[in-house]
């Protein structure tokens, strides 16, 4: 595939790539391409900045390394994600097997971290730690895309390591989401940097409640116990632990506030 991209006119991007092709094949053969190659690294990879030195494992190559803060880039929707930091470290090193010098992030979550929580690395050695970072991010998000494709938009049964599956689960619903997107976006209620995993959870729970209403009208049913099954499917509680002490405290504040 790179081949024919690399025969076209097309411009010569950065190609990103997540651990799974964490491989020195690939990066000669894309750097022999004309292209820059971006990858997350196994923590498992030795390394050295300096022929003449040993190898160590590359996680302690950044040890006493200055750390540079940089937007963690989250989800912008939440208020406690949008000036969240987190901190890397760069340096230029040989990676095992391979014969050039690639540079490297080792990104960790607080600034006085033991540990770095993943290693991105770029064949660009001119590229800055917070672009590369920026790389990564972009790449991930887009993978979080594609998971949500498959799981809620998906059109039949087949798997995506085929053509016909890989259209049905993802090309397909991508493209109606794309064009919803950029031709209904000023009907839609909810904001638009929301997932597709997040829209339909939404979705989801506004008809759980409607089913919820239509079957306990006229029932008899004990009215705590029906706050208590709403409380454990509020909006803000997604992606949460549905317990019931933090649903009786929901249930609790609501009928404080009626």
């Amino acid at each position: 595939m790179m081949e024919n991209i690399a025969k076209s006119n097309f411009p010569k991007l950065p190609v990103v790539v997540d651990s799974w092709f964490d491989s020195v094949d690939l990066m000669r053969s894309i750097v022999a391409l004309g292209f820059k190659l971006i990858v997350e690294l196994k923590c498992s990879r030795n390394a050295h900045s300096a022929k003449h030195t040993p190898w160590s494992n590359i996680k302690s190559c950044f040890h006493f390394l200055r750390r540079e803060s940089i937007l963690a880039k989250l989800n912008p929707i939440r208020k406690r994600d949008k000036n969240k930091k987190k901190w890397f470290s760069q340096l230029s090193l040989y990676v095992n097997n391979y014969e050039c010098l690639i540079n490297t992030i080792a990104v960790y979550n607080r600034k006085k971290s033991l540990q770095p929580f993943a290693i991105y690395a770029t064949t660009d050695l001119t590229m800055s730690g917070a672009k590369l970072w920026e790389y990564s991010r972009a790449r991930w998000k887009i993978e979080c895309q594609f998971r949500d494709l498959k799981q809620n938009l998906s059109w039949g049964e087949l798997g995506c390591s085929e053509k016909e599956g890989a259209d049905l689960s993802v090309c397909i619903p991508f493209v109606v989401y794309t064009f919803l997107t950029l031709n209904f976006k000023g009907k839609w209620k909810s904001k638009s940097q929301e997932s597709i995993g997040l829209m339909v959870k939404k979705i989801r729970n506004d008809q759980d409640e409607k089913t919820i209403n239509s079957l306990v009208v006229g029932k008899g049913i004990e009215k705590k116990k029906i706050k208590l099954l709403k409380a454990r499917r509020q909006r803000d509680r997604l992606n949460k632990k549905p317990t019931n002490r933090l649903a009786e405290k929901k249930s609790t504040s609501v009928k404080r506030a009626a």
